[in-house]
Formats: structure tokens, sequence, C-alpha cells
């Protein structure tokens, strides 16, 4: 019985619109600005800001690729910025 409290992911504390820093898993070697626009139970949808929507991708909630804003700061990891037209 007690497996079964070891199998549950708490639910993510991620909301849409929320700004975020993420990989860029085309450029790995890139971190970006981004937006969480979708949530579908442990996953996230990632906009990297300034780029047209099918660039989008899904992560896991507890991907090792996405970051609070300020993560790129902290660990003196490059950030960048959105595209502007």
């Amino acid at each position: 019985m007690l497996t079964k409290y070891f199998l549950q992911r708490p639910l993510p504390g991620f909301k849409r619109g929320m700004k975020i820093e993420a990989v860029d898993k085309r450029n790995p070697t890139l971190t970006r600005a981004a937006t969480i626009t979708d949530i579908d139970d442990y996953r996230v949808k990632v906009h990297f800001d300034g780029w047209d929507e099918i660039y989008d991708d899904w992560f896991e909630a507890d991907s090792t690729d996405i970051h609070p804003v300020g993560w790129a700061d902290k660990t003196r990891h490059p950030l960048e910025p959105p595209l502007s037209k």
C-alpha cells in the first residue's frame, strides 16, 4: 500500500502566462526567455518569446530544461532575449 504514495507526483505549480527560462531543444546550448501557454497534467507547453508558435514545445513539468526567471543570471548562463520584429 505504501507504493502508491511513492508513485504520485505533485501537481506542477505552473500557470498559463507564467514567464520562465527554457532550453531550446533545437539548439540545447541556448537558454531562451519563454512563456507557459498550456498545461496538460505533468506537461507544460512553452512558447519561446518572440518566436512563431510553430517553435512551441512541450516539456515535462519536472524537466531540468525549464527554469524560473533569473536562473540564467544566477548560474551565469547566457540568456537569449526574445526576438524583436
